[in-house]
């Protein structure tokens, strides 16, 4: 399941920044858990997260914007709820405020492997692998 959800998120890496005409690198994948309900999903590209007119961040749908189709295997929820999960676990583990905790994915170059650090408030915490962001 790990490499499944590596390979969406690296092709829709890839489809973000080649919609915005810019280098792979320059684009990443943002996962929150504002209301400890489902996870949001949000770009960067050139470290600016696309906003919506009102200011707010846009959330992007997982069907339609991260695998690029409609979501007929309900994958978006699937992983959904083992991100949700991950996110109540390190709030408890650390005593964190699990909105104020996201996950930054990046791709360094095509070839390469997702990157994924864990932030709490704005500062780094740590890498985290695919197994413990989707594990139970």
């Amino acid at each position: 399941m790990t490499d499944k959800v590596e390979e969406i998120i690296k092709k829709a890496i890839i489809r973000f920044s080649n919609e915005a005409n810019v280098e792979i690198k320059q684009t990443s994948l943002i996962i929150k858990n504002e209301n400890e309900n489902s996870p949001t999903y949000h770009k960067l590209i050139n470290n600016i997260c696309e906003r919506n007119e009102d200011g707010s961040l846009y959330k992007l749908k997982f069907g339609k914007d991260i695998l690029g189709k409609i979501d007929i295997l309900f994958q978006g929820k699937i992983v959904g709820s083992f991100i949700n999960s991950f996110f109540i676990r390190e709030g408890k583990a650390h005593d964190y405020t699990v909105k104020d905790l996201f996950v930054r994915m990046e791709l360094k170059a095509e070839n390469e492997k997702v990157k994924m650090a864990l932030f709490y408030k704005n500062k780094f915490v740590r890498m985290i692998t695919y197994n413990e962001l989707i594990s139970i």
